[in-house]
């Protein structure tokens, strides 16, 4: 039986015989290999689900009440003089969005001692963007520069993943594209030592559109 390498066996059967009792559900016997696996997905993602927002809820509860942070919050890159100290502002009960569905996270905004600059320590600390957890960023960015976002979201719901709505998406994807263009002048230099031209290139033709 295949297994994934980089986990312990063992603690995967213990993992799966809790999953069967999840799925235990008396009678219907002609349930399809498509309900079960939809049925099957559905409990692995509210698992994942509670996991994400459990991790989450941790990284908040362990931030002080004053904290130095080195931060800049415009769109041209870090730049000397942009750490200050920051003291804990305001809490609040936030939704943040996942592949598997909303995290329901109580955390803090803090604002700067020097000035009324308010930063969320949480959102930074996560690699949080727009509200969203890094797989849903990077999927809702590579969505958006591939196909409609209506397109986008159809393909994640069909994965049975659970993805905001659709005015979410397409908000938080401008948002992201938006700092992506300001930030062009940082990100294409690393782009572009990372491109390899195919052995035995003779020509390369660019054009404008």
């Amino acid at each position: 039986r295949a297994t994934v390498p980089e986990f312990d066996a063992a603690l995967l059967d213990e993992c799966e015989a809790v999953l069967d009792r999840l799925l235990e559900q008396p009678g219907d016997p002609a349930e399809t290999f498509e309900a079960y696996e939809r049925r099957v997905l559905r409990v692995v993602h509210e698992i994942a689900r509670r996991k994400l927002e459990k991790k989450l809820q941790a990284v908040a509860d362990r931030f002080a009440p004053r904290l130095a942070i080195d931060h800049n919050t415009d769109w041209h890159g870090r730049r000397e003089d942009t750490a200050d100290t920051y003291r804990r502002h305001c809490p609040g009960m936030v939704t943040y969005h996942s592949l598997v569905g909303p995290l329901r996270v109580r955390r803090y905004t803090y604002r700067a001692c020097s000035s009324l600059a308010t930063l969320v320590p949480l959102d930074l600390a996560a690699g949080l963007m727009e509200r969203m957890t890094p797989g849903l960023a990077r999927c809702v960015a590579i969505g958006y520069a591939h196909m409609p976002l209506r397109t986008c979201e159809e393909l994640m719901r069909a994965g049975s993943l659970c993805p905001p709505s659709r005015s979410t998406l397409d908000r938080t994807a401008r948002d992201i594209g938006a700092y992506a263009v300001a930030s062009n002048a940082e990100i294409e230099p690393h782009l572009r030592a990372n491109e390899v031209l195919p052995v035995g290139t003779t020509l390369v033709a660019i054009g404008l559109d």
